[in-house]
């Protein structure tokens, strides 16, 4: 049996998050040790990326490496060249591992404001008549539509199709509902697309301009057919009622043992009823209240 290389279960641990790979099984365990590593890095880049970000790594965790390590890591290969990347994680040298991770904040600031732009311009484009958004302009950044349509989505509870134009083709990313099977809505339309590849919640695609028309209305089609239940918000799945008499602190942090959380694992989420707030503090577990 091989052994397992504990030196390199910080990076399995960012790749595993950053890549939304199921933790489950041994790859939970594996980010679960991998985290671990991670807070006691050695690595100078990451150290640096830290210190830059105002990270503590003695309180790294999934949501850390998910929602600040990873988008900061991403923002190069979505703006330019993504090696240096490689270099940040697996450099030695002091003032190059520095430069590195002060280029990456850069770039990542660069993407935060590019985002917004595109996000206010699409923003602009909803059509409220409309079940599904397929929203196109010259000019949009192709790295960054993914992240653009996943906010719209959010916010609109539809399905959103946000695509850049150029030289007559459009490009770009779809975020989906959960009661909308983006794959299996546009799979069976291949001829439709130059290329197209994706899965239930997300899809990446390139089509002639002159489509953009006959996507939207399939979309619209699929949906009516679908019925009601293809329109609106996302569900919200609650795993337990609990009883506020019985429930202690020491219980609420019990559910961290589950960790980490992601991809098919999610953190568990509870609600209580028939109760009045006195206090609200965020302890990590989330929980609907209700009164």
């Amino acid at each position: 049996m091989e052994e397992v290389q504990v030196e390199l279960l910080d990076l399995v641990a960012i790749g595993t998050i950053a890549d939304m790979v199921s933790l489950t099984d041994e790859n939970r365990i594996m980010v679960q040790y991998g985290l671990e590593v991670l807070r006691n890095t050695q690595r100078m880049g990451l150290q640096e990326m830290f210190e830059i970000a105002g990270i503590s790594s003695s309180d790294v965790t999934e949501e850390t490496v998910g929602f600040q390590l990873a988008p900061r890591l991403n923002a190069l290969g979505r703006l330019d060249d993504p090696n240096p990347a490689i270099d940040l994680l697996t450099g030695f040298d002091d003032e190059e591992v520095h430069e590195i991770a002060l280029l990456i904040h850069q770039k990542n600031e660069e993407r935060k404001e590019i985002v917004q732009s595109i996000y206010d311009e699409a923003k602009g484009m909803v059509d409220p008549e409309r079940s599904v958004q397929v929203l196109a302009k010259e000019g949009w950044n192709p790295g960054v539509l993914g992240i653009v349509a996943g906010r719209l989505l959010e916010e609109l509870g539809q399905t959103v199709i946000v695509l850049n134009i150029e030289d007559g083709r459009a490009k770009g990313s779809a975020r989906s509902i959960e009661a909308v099977d983006i794959f299996e809505a546009l799979d069976p339309h291949r001829e439709l697309f130059i290329t197209f590849g994706g899965h239930a919640g997300a899809a990446g695609m390139t089509l002639e301009e002159d489509k953009l028309e006959v996507l939207s209305d399939l979309l619209e089609a699929y949906i009516r057919e679908k019925g009601a239940d293809a329109q609106g918000k996302n569900n919200l799945f609650l795993d337990e009622e609990l009883d506020l008499e019985t429930l202690s602190l020491e219980t609420v942090k019990s559910f961290e043992r589950l960790a980490p959380f992601g991809m098919d694992n999610q953190k568990p989420v509870f609600y209580i009823r028939d109760f009045q707030v006195e206090n609200a503090r965020v302890m990590g577990l989330v929980m609907l209240i209700s009164s």
